[in-house]
């Protein structure tokens, strides 16, 4: 439901473990090492004792697709897949992945001399990390998505990757 084309999913080795009822988002080290595995678990929205998010043991803050950063910009934002999305259209893109507020400081100096884009969900939870953020990197430009678009997933269901470029192109700082 999220536009992910079957070749962007091969790219990042997305799979589905039938026995959790979860996606499987394999967390590399940039250099196709694998770390460890994070879970999307489907069923929590019908069972609160399940968690939306479960992960490998040994796993910790880690940047999602830090191959991106080979750029000389890139696009922050809150989920990997929001960031799978954007790379799908051709866009660097990266994610922290232990969620909205969980930005490291040593990644701050891996992004703080590229034009950065900080483009978070569109809730409560998102504006705050886009705030919390937006100290560590004080140059970045903030996209904010229109009314009604949850995330970008949800924003690229409906758009294009140029009406997509418009956004970063009137961002603020």
């Amino acid at each position: 439901s999220h536009g992910l084309s079957e070749e962007t999913l091969k790219k990042f080795q997305i799979s589905f473990d039938e026995k959790r009822n979860a996606i499987v988002i394999p967390i590399t080290n940039g250099k196709d090492k694998l770390i460890y595995n994070k879970y999307r678990n489907l069923g929590h929205e019908e069972n609160e004792d399940i968690p939306k998010y479960q992960f490998d043991s040994g796993s910790h803050p880690s940047l999602f697709n830090p191959k991106a950063l080979e750029k000389s910009w890139v696009i922050i934002t809150e989920g990997e897949i929001d960031a799978i999305r954007l790379d799908q259209e051709g866009l660097p893109t990266i994610s922290g992945t232990a969620g909205a507020q969980s930005w490291q400081d040593d990644w701050t100096k891996l992004v703080e001399k590229k034009t950065a884009f900080l483009c978070y969900d569109n809730d409560e939870a998102g504006l705050k990390a886009i705030k919390l953020l937006a100290k560590h990197l004080p140059k970045a430009y903030v996209v904010l998505l229109p009314e009604g678009y949850k995330d970008i997933c949800d924003y690229l269901k409906e758009h294009t990757k140029s009406d997509f470029l418009g956004l970063l192109t009137n961002a603020n700082n």
